[in-house]
């Protein structure tokens, strides 16, 4: 995902997450519905409410293949505008154990009680 002019641009394999409710009439989508940007939007897409074919993590009525097979399984691509998709960005895959000795230095560095 980028920003070019204020608008976000989303790429293949963006993950994204849905802000509204039954985009183009299909019931089974919903706003926080999640999914995979499977094409690329080019820079010929300049209208801000262009088209973005997403992946969605379940089958869905209606749902396609998005144009690319080897993207997204058949039933779960459905493609909705710019505008109702948010960026999710990816998790840091770092190890993340928790670590309550490092808490607690980090607490009294910063001048709060435990």
């Amino acid at each position: 995902m980028y920003i070019k002019d204020g608008v976000t641009w989303f790429e293949i394999g963006d993950r994204v997450e849905l802000l509204v409710d039954h985009p183009d009439g299909n019931d089974d989508l919903v706003r926080g519905s999640m999914g995979c940007v499977t094409e690329d939007q080019g820079d010929d897409m300049e209208s801000p409410d262009a088209w973005i074919s997403v992946c969605w993590d379940k089958e869905i009525s209606g749902g396609h293949d998005t144009g690319h097979p080897d993207r997204c399984p058949s039933g779960h691509g459905w493609n909705v505008e710019r505008t109702a998709l948010a960026f999710i960005p990816a998790f840091d895959d770092r190890d993340t154990e928790y670590d309550l000795e490092s808490e607690q230095e980090l607490m009294s560095m910063l001048g709060v009680s435990t």
